[in-house]
């Protein structure tokens, strides 16, 4: 038997099949270096480094606090959730590359046990992970101190020069979601809602961007730091962007007379948010419905409708709450109306049933400058793109493997898995723009142009990617590394 060799496979193919591991320097990322390629033209970790205070030794430090970020955010880019995985990913020589170590190959690495390991292992990027906002560099497993307010604060700046020219409009979308959480993880919380212990983190989005990526214990209200948000990231916007008009966008969760009072005493900012139905609004929509119902009539009479379809009417009405909002505000509200004839319960007979849908939102955009089907079908519905982001980041980043047992050390998780998200929507719309994958998910980015197949090769001068011959998608990623890389 070989050395390092697999049992050899009969009984399948018409030919025997004999399996080892004596490939050479191959990976299964080769691909990973469209992702250093974005990353250096927006400086995403250069510029994230900026957000930490690291108290090492420069005379004994392997790998300075860019490397660790591009290691982490690429890691999540290629799929791999666990920081556990970079015990095996720190002998792969395309990664690190991609990262920028000088011997892709490891044999610069100062210890004899890590020669043929170029990168850092699991303790190293745990130990970052979970350095505490406070840390003062004097404990020796927590060096590396995060500058969170600069952290958050990047996400803006990015979202600021990769939209390049003022735009007209721009629409932030406010969303949460739930992360469950197991053990004695801090500050875990049982939410109602969810039926489990879990995490609250708001999220806001704007064309694709995250702006923010908080995490939030399930006992505050979710719409409780959105305001906080705005008075610092609104006069960021409005440094670089003096008239453009900024549209607040959210569910029925999110109409807090805070955040409402907050927007309307600012010039040029708007909010459309959902409204949820209460018995007050309910009485007050009753002309609404009526109205409806009449309309539905005459067109039934006049045969331009038939029995069964649906009809929608859009009105405006003015509103207060009860105790909880400082003035009235418009509300937009959509009426569905339709009739169908159905049987009655235990008889031959047959009988008219009318069903009625409304939903309704509140903003302060003036009647004259929209109007209300406008603003409930163009500007409310499409929030629901929002949503497909942050599945994005869930299901493909894994901003929900928050596992750690401090609280802080989670939001780093939430952070970092959200950097890698950036990396790979910038690469969506520079380099994917026009193409079959211009729309595509970072999932499916990641398996048709970063899992390559590919040999590495490591000279004194330079790093070969020999690519897999057989790769199916060469054509596009010849046109997506040509605009990368010229």
């Amino acid at each position: 038997m070989i050395k390092n060799s697999i049992p050899t496979i009969n009984k399948i193919f018409k030919y025997l099949v004999a399996q080892n591991f004596e490939g050479g320097q191959i990976t299964s990322d080769g691909g990973v270096y469209l992702l250093a390629q974005i990353d250096n033209i927006y400086e995403i970790t250069g510029r994230l480094s900026k957000c930490f205070t690291d108290y090492r030794n420069e005379k004994l430090i392997e790998f300075d606090v860019e490397k660790i970020l591009r290691q982490i955010t690429y890691g999540y880019c290629l799929g791999y959730e666990d920081h556990n995985d970079h015990d095996e990913l720190n002998s792969d020589p395309a990664l690190a590359a991609a990262v920028g170590i000088d011997s892709p190959d490891g044999s610069g690495r100062k210890s004899e046990k890590n020669k043929g390991k170029p990168l850092a292992g699991k303790s190293t990027i745990n130990r970052f992970i979970n350095t505490p906002p406070d840390t003062d560099g004097k404990d020796r497993s927590k060096k590396i101190r995060p500058e969170f307010e600069k952290i958050a604060e990047l996400f803006v700046e990015i979202f600021l020069d990769a939209m390049g020219d003022e735009p007209d409009e721009i629409i932030l979308d406010f969303d949460n979601t739930d992360i469950p959480v197991y053990g004695n993880q801090e500050n875990k919380f049982f939410h109602g809602y969810y039926d489990k212990d879990c995490f609250l983190p708001l999220y806001c989005f704007c064309n694709g961007f995250p702006l923010l990526a908080q995490l939030n214990e399930a006992s505050e209200d979710g719409a409780a730091r959105v305001t906080d948000f705005l008075e610092w990231a609104i006069p960021m916007i409005r440094e670089r962007w003096e008239n453009t008009k900024i549209l607040i966008r959210g569910d029925s969760g999110f109409k807090r007379d805070e955040i409402m009072s907050w927007i309307e005493k600012r010039e040029n900012l708007y909010f459309v948010l959902g409204m949820g139905k209460n018995s007050r609004l309910n009485e007050m929509v009753k002309e609404v419905v009526e109205e409806a119902k009449l309309i539905y009539k005459k067109k039934l009479e006049t045969e331009k409708i038939a029995l069964g379809d649906t009809i929608k009417i859009y009105r405006n009405i003015s509103y207060r709450t009860k105790d909880s909002w400082s003035r009235k505000r418009r509300i937009c509200v959509k009426c569905e109306y339709s009739e169908t004839l159905e049987a009655v319960e235990n008889s031959e007979e047959k009988e008219i049933v009318s069903h009625v849908n409304v939903r309704h939102v509140v903003t302060n955009i003036k009647n004259e400058d929209i109007g209300a089907e406008t603003i409930y079908k163009d500007t409310y519905c499409p929030r629901g793109e929002m949503e497909n982001r942050i599945k994005e980041q869930q299901l493909c980043l894994f901003a929900d493997r928050t596992s750690s047992t401090k609280f802080y050390s989670n939001q780093m998780r939430v952070w970092m898995a959200t950097y890698g998200y950036v990396l790979l929507h910038l690469l969506r719309i520079t380099g994917l723009k026009g193409t079959k994958l211009e729309k595509a998910r970072c999932d499916t980015i990641r398996l048709k142009l970063l899992k390559i197949g590919a040999q590495i090769k490591v000279t004194a001068r330079r790093v070969i990617f020999k690519l897999s011959s057989s790769y199916t998608e060469k054509k596009l990623y010849s046109t997506v590394i040509n605009r990368l890389c010229y």
